[in-house]
């Protein structure tokens, strides 16, 4: 029973505690979200970079390094209407590593997009220059992409999990000119098992559909 001022102000303050700490506690959470928020960007984008100079000093084959081996992973290289799994992503880089001496490449945008402690987002604009074992001394080609796809953290190490590349096109003095993507050159066994049929059979998915939508842009 409340009798006198004291008592009432002893049970405000047993209800005000418990809200105070709440509101704290709501505070606390948003900045670390935000604080793990910008923790993941920063990885990823280390990452991203590191993906690149490992391609420089180690060829292609470096890029097993950052893809998830998993049934989860898929890409769709330029050229295609439809998303590979590991396995023929893997059988193109190796074919590509024969005839691909090396690549430079870098970052001209880039953006993060960090969804959870262990799952992020990206997309940016990739640009370098590629050296090929059949051309001649001297000759590089230059190669320019937007590339976009989600990243998953695999036991305290972030690898690709799945997106797509799309090659762009550059103007040169010359004019306008469709960059070719090292997978365009490739071929791929039409029995293969793991690689999906083209999504219409009478099509060629592979036609330059995809860069004259980029012209436009």
């Amino acid at each position: 029973m409340i009798k006198t001022k004291k008592d009432w102000c002893h049970i405000i303050g047993r209800i005000m505690f418990p809200m105070m700490l709440l509101l704290g506690s709501c505070g606390s959470e948003s900045k670390l979200k935000a604080l793990d928020k910008g923790s993941v960007r920063e990885e990823v984008t280390q990452m991203l970079y590191d993906y690149h100079a490992a391609i420089l000093s180690g060829g292609l084959m470096a890029e097993f390094d950052y893809l998830d081996d998993s049934e989860d992973f898929f890409w769709v290289p330029p050229g295609y209407a439809t998303a590979l799994p590991y396995d023929s992503i893997r059988a193109i880089l190796e074919q590509s590593a024969r005839s691909i001496v090396s690549a430079d490449l870098t970052w001209d945008t880039l953006w993060v997009y960090p969804l959870t402690p262990s799952l992020a987002t990206f997309h940016g604009i990739v640009s370098g220059e590629m050296v090929h074992r059949e051309d001649p001394v001297g000759t590089t080609r230059q190669v320019k992409m937007i590339e976009s796809g989600t990243i998953i953290r695999r036991a305290s190490r972030w690898r690709l999990l799945s997106g797509q590349t799309t090659s762009l096109v550059e103007t040169t003095a010359g004019g306008s000119f469709s960059i070719p993507s090292p997978y365009d050159t490739l071929a791929i066994p039409a029995d293969s098992a793991l690689i999906p049929m083209p999504l219409d059979p009478g099509q060629d998915n592979r036609a330059d559909s995809l860069t004259e939508g980029v012209r436009t842009l």
